[in-house]
């Protein structure tokens, strides 16, 4: 657990930060609300998908025994997760 608490700690600024950068640009471009507590109520909740998404990857990757067993049921699983997103 040690280990694993420490490489999240470690990977939040590689993963938060394009995803910090992506939603700046997209915020300000699709012309949303001009308000900053909106704005970062908007940053928070795509930086806590990001990380949701990578614990859910990782989860896979812990459980399944090959890699390819492990690409095998990423589709299963992120498909129906797309579809009722809305993405």
């Amino acid at each position: 657990i040690p280990y694993y608490v420490a490489k999240v700690i470690l990977e939040i600024p590689t993963y938060a930060l394009p995803t910090f950068i992506l939603a700046t640009i997209v915020y300000w471009m699709s012309n949303l609300y001009d308000n900053v507590r909106r704005y970062f109520i908007f940053q928070g909740i795509l930086i806590l998908c990001a990380f949701v998404s990578i614990a859910a990857g990782s989860l896979i990757g812990v459980i399944m025994p090959t890699p390819e067993a492990a690409a095998a049921l990423v589709v299963p699983v992120i498909i129906p997760l797309l579809v009722f997103a809305g993405f």
